[in-house]
């Protein structure tokens, strides 16, 4: 009789150990939302794809835990945004020393080609152009999406036909989804719209013919503003009669408060959402890149046909 219980405890044991690793440890780590959508997008229920960034939390200022590096450690693939967007990171070096030495180690901002406009600026500025968010052009999206694939397939070719079908609907419903804004555009005139946010939305501007004046005119984020350009800012509303304004993602509104106030009349406030992060609502609820591509494109409508 002791010897069974001793058994019963070992099984029990062991059965306690598999479901924790099966549950608990993901195969792949994504470090960005861009990543883990895409990711998700394409594997769905055959692997589990965890991301690291908290929702809600600002991606820029992200520094992983010690629990966090422990996941990236077990990861059979780490995907990550680049050394210049994971500034944890630092460099390729320290990357090597975070991750599993077998591990699959995926660059998405690899996947982009660089312009020679953008390879100019950047000698020239040394900030961010839209090139480094180059995931706001959904076409870029589709591209990074097709490279992904190819990848994953690679680590996992026996899920190559389901990896397949699955980014192949994505693309198309991406894809339906840009054909249809192009054509609405077409039966707009004023496409200019007015931005609270810094200059991360220029792939997405770029693609579809549209003007967004950011009032942080720089390609970095948190710049400190000048009273001089937010009276530069506001004047140029007044004078268009500007009834408008887009934010960023999990922007307050205080902002826009201060424009109404100089302004002396009310505005409508959407969200034009940059895809670097996503609010814990919306995590929680699955939303994707291409639900919030389309966010976008209805506040943009919106805005323009009622504006």
């Amino acid at each position: 009789m002791k010897k069974l219980f001793i058994y019963l405890f070992i099984l029990l044991s062991l059965f306690s150990l598999v479901a924790c690793n099966g549950s608990n440890e993901s195969e792949i780590i994504a470090t960005s939302y861009i990543g883990y959508d895409f990711t998700r997008a394409i594997v769905k229920d055959t692997l589990n794809v965890k991301m690291i960034t908290p929702a809600g939390t600002d991606f820029h200022h992200f520094e992983p835990t010690s629990k966090d590096l422990i996941s990236i450690k077990k990861a059979e693939v780490f995907i990550y945004l680049g050394i210049e967007y994971d500034s944890w990171l630092n460099n390729e070096e320290t990357l090597k020393t975070y991750v599993n030495k077998d591990a699959l180690v995926i660059s998405l901002s690899s996947f982009h080609v660089e312009t020679e406009e953008e390879h100019t600026h950047e000698e020239n500025h040394h900030d961010h152009v839209h090139g480094e968010h180059f995931w706001t052009d959904p076409m870029e999206a589709v591209h990074m999406i097709e490279a992904l694939t190819e990848s994953l397939i690679i680590k996992y070719p026996e899920h190559e036909t389901t990896f397949n079908e699955n980014s192949l609907s994505y693309i198309n419903k991406l894809t339906l989804a840009v054909e249809a804004f192009e054509n609405d555009l077409n039966e707009i005139q004023n496409k200019t719209i007015y931005y609270t946010g810094h200059m991360a939305l220029e792939g997405f501007a770029e693609h579809f013919g549209l003007d967004i004046h950011a009032l942080e005119n720089t390609y970095q984020p948190g710049t400190d503003l000048t009273s001089e350009d937010l009276k530069a800012f506001v004047n140029e509303m007044k004078l268009n009669q500007i009834k408008f304004l887009f934010k960023e993602e999990l922007a307050t509104n205080n902002t826009a408060k201060t424009i109404e106030t100089l302004l002396g009349y009310e505005l409508t406030v959407y969200e034009l959402h940059g895809y670097h992060t996503v609010t814990k609502t919306d995590f929680n609820q699955g939303i994707t890149y291409h639900d919030l591509l389309l966010r976008n494109i209805n506040y943009i409508k919106e805005a323009l046909q009622n504006g």
